[in-house]
């Protein structure tokens, strides 16, 4: 008997319930499926399929069932927001060289990276004068009562962009709108710490640019340096040249 004519007087396979109209609509049709994705018949996973007898001839490429593939991320622009980190630091440092002529610009620092595994942020970017840097360290004297020396508060003080928030800046509406694009790439919780990473990584890099189109431009002070610095102090070192690192923070050689 041809095995066409066998199989039709076979009683329906025995896979799960929903399934059955695919199974038998294949055993029916005259070309036989060479694979079969367990999205396609109804399984979520392999794990709930029934196993079908083996009614077909040994050399007949078997029936497999397999989890669906990951959908893979969108493309994201990453050159593109380090442009725009880019142009926010140096936009900034001739905003304030503009306003405050007489001021002497010493860095540029990104702060205030955040994600919290549902939102993502540009960062903040304050502008250090030394003049700002005074006046900083006098309120914490005589208003705060800081007991520290005037050194050890210029120390303390000299990259803290939170402290130094009167000359701030936002990421505005270009930043804003990067920081949601990598949000919108999301496709499932593991994605964030790569996504959010890489993110991080395009600030260290518009850093290393803006310093050396600044000094260049002899709108900053001879050690001027843009910087990123986040909780973790992990993008300091990659802001800088080894010859900035060892000058501004020593202590990260």
């Amino acid at each position: 008997m041809p095995l066409r004519d066998y199989l039709k007087k076979q009683p329906a396979p025995l896979v799960s319930k929903g399934a059955g109209c695919f199974m038998r609509a294949a055993l029916n049709s005259k070309k036989q499926p060479a694979l079969a994705f367990a999205d396609e018949i109804g399984f979520p996973n392999s794990a709930n399929a029934t196993k079908i007898p083996n009614l077909m001839p040994s050399n007949t490429a078997p029936i497999i069932f397999r989890q669906p593939e990951r959908t893979p991320m969108p493309q994201l622009d990453w050159q593109s927001i380090e442009n725009i980190a880019y142009q926010i630091i140096v936009d900034a440092v001739h905003s304030i060289s503009r306003q405050h002529p007489r001021e002497t610009v010493y860095a540029a620092i990104f702060h205030n990276f955040y994600c919290d595994n549902a939102h993502l942020y540009f960062p903040s970017l304050s502008v250090g004068t030394e003049e700002l840097l005074a006046r900083v360290v006098e309120k914490y004297q005589s208003e705060y009562g800081s007991t520290a020396s005037r050194t050890e508060l210029e120390q303390s003080l000299r990259w803290s962009g939170a402290d130094l928030a009167e000359y701030l800046f936002d990421g505005g509406a270009a930043g804003n709108a990067a920081a949601q694009s990598v949000q919108a790439a999301v496709r499932q919780e593991a994605d964030w710490d790569d996504l959010y990473d890489r993110f991080r990584q395009c600030f260290p890099r518009a850093c290393r640019r803006a310093t050396e189109d600044l000094l260049r431009a002899k709108l900053v002070a001879p050690d001027f340096v843009a910087v990123a610095c986040d909780e973790d102090e992990e993008l300091i070192a990659p802001s800088l040249t080894p010859e900035q690192l060892q000058r501004h923070f020593p202590e990260f050689v």
